[in-house]
């Protein structure tokens, strides 16, 4: 039989326990590996792991992309609006050669 939202008892039921049972658990040091933790009890507590996952992903980010989208907000301005993807890409390249180059330079006479 299902309750109200259409998911079967058997089941919530199941994933109340498993809920209940990692609350129950001793909490963690501050000083704790978490990804360690989880290592050792995914496999016990498979939904609670799934939404500890989902909740704490990490983002992908770099400096170094977040300079690639910058200066690709300085290249392509209202302006230049219409230009094709390998017109960016070799503006892109070029000035990065010489950024490299400039930096080479300086640091050379430094």
């Amino acid at each position: 039989m299902d309750d109200a939202y259409g998911e079967p008892k058997k089941k919530k039921r199941k994933v109340e326990t498993e809920i209940s049972k990692y609350l129950g658990l001793e909490r963690l040091k501050l000083e704790a590996n978490v990804f360690e933790s989880w290592a050792g009890n995914r496999q016990f507590y498979p939904r609670v792991y799934q939404a500890w996952r989902d909740f704490t992903a990490i983002q992908g980010s770099s400096t170094a992309s977040e300079r690639a989208f910058s200066k690709g907000g300085q290249v392509v301005t209202p302006t230049r609006a219409s230009m094709s993807a390998e017109t960016l890409q070799a503006i892109m390249g070029v000035k990065g050669m010489y950024q490299f180059e400039k930096a080479a330079n300086e640091a050379e006479s430094a």
